[in-house]
């Protein structure tokens, strides 16, 4: 059974603070906000008049060829691209939320048991050497963005000057398909290769998707859909952003939000998030565990195994204003999913808890005829 969490990120105002393009428009002088408007009025130019459509995620890339092959650009290859990546104004806390997270999973001796691992991603329809030369390259598993091929010119000098390699808001959803399969990581596996669901590296249950708006739709909804967990960024301060995903949390896109700065701590709405999808995955292991190994367990004895696992979890990484936490809370709070016993029916939601006084949690579980009282030291 798969034992890792993903964390899938957007790039572009979801990591830096705008675009990854900024570094290129300062170094060549020219106005951003010129060429974003050429671009988006390019759509509607080629229709008129050649008839054709484009994509309007993508036609960027078009535009910074024609850049660079009039002189705009000039000289600008893969590997200028490369090292603009290190110029790039990431968010505070970035990249030290990827090793926060990572160790916050790797290093808790209840996940070490079952080698749970944390994995980070980058899916972005912008330009994969930009990212490639940033800082963020040595924390990711893969990364997933916009390639371009070079040529040579008469000077010997290479430049930009074809696509080679596109990822759009919808193509994106082709990526998460790729890390669900592991296509980036086992020779031979290709993302239509057929393949039973318990054979993939990543369910998408086991995956958090984190982006800033209404463009990356069509991913929240590829994960939602499969029972993962969706997150969304907004800007610091920008009002206008905050209603947008409110909007698609209320429209039930996305799982949780939070603001892209630091000091506010929006890295801990996220870390919660990642504990709550480990533990999850922890309650589908042991779960999977029993199945194979009955002799060694028992239902009961399994369920309070993850409800002890679940209180400690939640009195150590929750703000909490009650010392007491019942097992019906816990399912409504998407903590655990709910218990059965051995026939097959639910435990008692409400005479089964959690409470925690100075630093010990007493957990009580009633199932049928059985109860069982345990107590731990945090």
């Amino acid at each position: 059974m798969a034992n890792i969490i993903a964390v899938v990120w957007d790039f572009d105002k979801t990591l830096v603070n705008g675009y990854m393009e900024e570094p290129i428009f300062e170094h060549y002088g020219v106005d951003s906000s010129v060429f974003w408007r050429e671009v988006n009025s390019l759509p509607e130019k080629y229709r008129v008049e050649q008839g054709v459509r484009v994509n309007p995620d993508t036609i960027y890339l078009n535009h910074f060829i024609h850049y660079a092959k009039k002189g705009i650009f000039k000289g600008l290859n893969n590997a200028m691209l490369y090292d603009f990546g290190k110029n790039l104004h990431f968010y505070e806390g970035v990249p030290e939320i990827f090793e926060e997270t990572r160790k916050l999973i790797e290093e808790d001796s209840i996940y070490q048991e079952y080698d749970i691992k944390v994995e980070h991603y980058i899916v972005s329809t912008g330009l994969s050497q930009v990212i490639k030369g940033s800082v963020v390259v040595q924390y990711v598993k893969g990364i997933w963005g916009c390639e371009l091929i070079e040529e040579e010119i008469e000077n010997g000098e290479k430049i930009i000057s074809e696509i080679g390699y596109t990822i759009d808001n919808t193509s994106k959803t082709r990526a998460l398909f790729e890390i669900n399969k592991g296509v980036n990581r086992h020779e031979g596996v290709e993302v239509n290769t057929k393949m039973p669901e318990e054979l993939r590296r990543v369910p998408f249950r086991n995956m958090i998707y984190v982006a800033d708006g209404p463009s990356d739709i069509p991913a929240f909804s590829l994960v939602n859909k499969n029972q993962g967990a969706t997150f969304a960024i907004y800007p610091h301060g920008d009002m206008e952003a905050m209603r947008q995903v409110e909007q698609m949390r209320v429209d039930g896109r996305i799982n949780m939000y939070a603001e892209a700065e630091f000091k506010f701590d929006w890295s801990n709405a996220l870390k919660k998030l990642i504990v709550l999808a480990t533990t999850t995955l922890l309650i589908l292991l042991i779960f999977y565990l029993f199945n194979n190994n009955k002799e060694q367990n028992t239902y009961f004895e399994d369920n309070l195994i993850t409800m002890t696992n679940v209180a400690k979890n939640y009195f150590n990484n929750h703000e909490y204003t009650n010392n007491k936490i019942t097992l019906e809370e816990m399912i409504n709070k998407k903590m655990l999913i709910d218990f059965v016993d051995e026939n097959g029916n639910n435990c008692n939601t409400k005479k089964s808890y959690a409470q925690i006084n100075n630093n010990k949690i007493k957990i009580s579980l009633t199932c049928d005829i059985e109860q069982k009282t345990t107590e731990i030291t945090i």
